[in-house]
């Protein structure tokens, strides 16, 4: 595993230790410690959230995630969430890529190819445990 693949994996450990404070419509998060908190109106927006949130605090991803205001990671889907226990078997994550934003800058262009190069795709998923964190990169 590469070091942005082990600092990933420790925003997930952060993430998935914080799922107990999930609250739909209640609960708030910012996406990075520069934008405005967010009222979290599903448990995906709020992993979602918290994952650019966590991520933006590693010096590798920092650059990154102001320059997309915390719109790096998308949270397309989880398995079987479990709102009460607040859980899920395996949270999807989407990348952004260049093809989605409008007046790309060269820079941030190059940064989204780099990141995706990478992590060797532009989707990964991960399971909801604190400790032994399986992440599956495509």
């Amino acid at each position: 595993m590469n070091n942005i693949e082990e600092d990933i994996k420790l925003a997930i450990q952060k993430v998935n230790s914080t799922l107990s404070i999930y609250e739909k419509d209640y609960i708030s998060q910012q996406r990075t410690p520069n934008t405005d908190r967010e009222v979290c109106r599903s448990f995906e927006q709020f992993v979602e959230c918290k994952l650019n949130y966590e991520c933006s605090k590693l010096p590798s991803m920092k650059k990154i995630l102001d320059e997309t205001e915390g719109h790096l990671f998308f949270c397309t889907k989880l398995d079987e969430p479990d709102l009460n226990k607040r859980k899920f078997k395996k949270a999807h994550i989407r990348i952004l890529t260049s093809a989605m934003v409008e007046n790309i800058t060269d820079e941030l262009k190059s940064e989204l190819e780099d990141l995706s190069e990478r992590l060797g795709g532009t989707e990964f998923s991960f399971n909801n445990v604190k400790k032994k964190i399986k992440i599956n990169f495509k």
